[in-house]
């Protein structure tokens, strides 16, 4: 068994946030660049990079 972020489809780049209300009460939504880190962080730390469970996994980061 493999952890569920292994090879997992790659994050979005964009996402629609709300930024305000409409004059009806509805929401607005504005589309904006998601910053959220892409690669894997916990294959930055010594634990993960001991962690047999995410070899082979395209978002493991390298080993330094």
């Amino acid at each position: 068994m493999t952890y569920g972020c292994h090879n997992r489809k790659p994050l979005r780049k964009w996402r629609n946030v709300q930024e305000g209300w409409n004059p009806l009460g509805t929401q607005r939504l504005v589309l904006t660049v998601d910053p959220m880190t892409k690669d894997c962080q916990y294959t930055h730390t010594k634990l993960g990079q001991a962690d047999p469970k995410c070899e082979g996994c395209k978002w493991r980061a390298e080993k330094p």
